[in-house]
Parts: structure tokens; C-alpha cells; sequence
């Protein structure tokens, strides 16, 4: 497990509020991430955040548990992807402790799930989830996830869990523009400590195309970006070593000179 993701409620730390640029493709997602994070988005409750993959879901999702624990942190909060929740029913299931794995998840205060989609179906993990999300729907507990679709149009989910998610609030998280693409740029560059000039940053912006994925996109430009800054830091220590053998070169001319 990453240093970065905490043990109990498996968030990511680094993934907070102050990390996620706003701008008009997330803005009102943002904004009722943030109402369900300081306890006062009850009316959104269950929140439904989609959109295409890699437009900041799993940020918001995270942001939303980090504020929360860090406003509240007798708070009971599990952050989980559905591929999670599903393979650790089964390992439970298979040694027959369900049990014990239904009594944490349903006494939750908040449970935070990503890809919702890929609980779709009639297999016993989906059907759990069908359960714990009902029981913490009827406790009044905060219930935020994620899903690549708006919930109409989730297939195999069943009519009941489908009123519940359409009771609440749906947000989607469209593309990024190219401010948003820029902003998101500097913001990773910033953190990394890469001296990349403006100039270069532009140009790299300029040279892309509007990604539907903001994730995919920053990793490999953040790669790219790390694997320039080497160089120019190599050719900037280069350069200073020839200019430091100029330098030797002309004291010792100057001083053959002098002789």
C-alpha cells in the first residue's frame, strides 16, 4: 500500500480539495462534493458523480472523505473501488466471514465508492452491495460514487437501488478545456519542483490536443516533463563544467603571460 493512502479508510491523502483545480467542466460537482464533505449536502444524499474516465471522479470521491476526517475524525469513513468491494466479498465469502465484512461496511458513517458500474449483475457481491447500501441509505448515513454513466443508464442495477441513486443528487464532470488542461499542468510541474520554463509549458499546451482523460494525459506528460528536466539539468551542469575549464584555461594563458 502507498505511503500516501491511509490504512483505515484506504483514502488518499494527497487527493484533497486544495489539490483539485475548479473550472466550469467541474464546478458544480465541486461544489456538491464539498456540501456532502462538511455534513451539510444531506438533501444530495446518495451523491452520484459521472463522467468519462480520468476527468477527476476519484479525486473528488477522495476530497470528500479527507475533508470530512479531518473536520470530523470520529467519523467512520471507507473509501473503496467496487472491483475492491467485490474481491474482498469473495475472499470473505470463500472463508465464510461475511459476517463480519456486512457489519463494517453497514455501520459506516460514510462509504465512498468508485466505478459503481462494475457492481451491474445478479453475482453475490453485487447483491451485497445492494444490501449495505440500502441499510446505510435508510440510517441517513452519507453515501458518494462514482460511475462512468448517469444512473438511468446503468444496466442490471435493479429498480429499488436505481430510485435510491436517482433520489439524490447526479453531477457529471465533463471534459477539460484548455485553461483547465493548463492550469492542471503548472499545478503538477509546481509540485515537483520541475524547472520547466513558460515558454516550453506553452508549447507543450499548444501541441495537444484536448484530452477527454485529464489523468492519463498529466502522467504522461509529467513523465515527459521529469525525463526534460534531467536533461536540462545535465546540460546545465555540462555547461558549467565547460565554463569552468574556460575559465582555468584563460588563468593559466594569463598567467604563462605574466611569466
Amino acid at each position: 500500500m502507498s505511503k500516501n493512502i491511509d490504512p483505515e479508510t484506504h483514502l488518499d491523502r494527497t487527493l484533497t480539495f486544495d489539490t483539485f483545480i475548479p473550472a466550469d467542466c467541474n464546478r458544480f460537482a465541486r461544489s456538491a462534493a464539498i456540501a456532502v464533505a462538511n455534513g451539510s449536502g444531506q438533501l444530495f444524499n446518495p451523491l452520484y458523480i459521472y463522467g468519462g474516465s480520468g476527468r477527476g471522479k476519484t479525486h473528488l470521491l477522495n476530497a470528500i472523505g479527507n475533508y470530512a476526517i479531518a473536520r470530523d475524525p470520529s467519523l467512520r469513513i471507507r473509501y473503496v473501488t467496487a472491483e475492491e468491494f467485490a474481491e474482498e466479498f469473495s475472499k470473505v465469502k470463500s472463508k465464510c466471514q461475511t459476517t463480519e465484512f456486512n457489519r463494517y461496511h453497514r455501520e459506516l458513517d460514510m462509504l465512498l465508492v468508485d466505478d459503481i458500474q462494475m457492481l451491474s449483475g445478479e453475482d453475490d457481491a453485487s447483491e451485497q452491495f445492494r444490501r449495505t447500501f440500502c441499510t446505510l441509505y435508510w440510517a441517513n448515513k452519507s453515501i458518494v460514487v462514482t460511475a462512468d454513466v448517469a444512473p438511468h443508464k446503468l444496466d442490471k442495477f435493479g429498480s429499488e437501488l436505481l430510485s435510491r441513486l436517482e433520489s439524490g443528487l447526479a453531477v457529471d464532470v465533463k471534459a477539460p478545456d484548455r485553461d483547465t488542461l493548463n492550469s492542471i499542468l503548472r499545478m503538477h510541474t509546481s509540485n515537483d519542483s520541475l524547472r520547466i520554463p513558460d515558454g516550453i509549458l506553452r508549447l507543450i499546451d499548444s501541441s495537444c490536443e484536448t484530452p477527454t482523460s485529464i489523468d492519463r494525459f498529466m502522467e504522461q506528460t509529467r513523465t515527459s516533463l521529469l525525463t526534460m528536466d534531467d536533461e536540462l539539468g545535465r546540460m546545465s551542469e555540462s555547461l558549467e563544467e565547460m565554463m569552468e575549464s574556460i575559465r582555468r584555461i584563460s588563468q593559466n594563458s594569463s598567467e604563462h603571460k605574466d611569466m
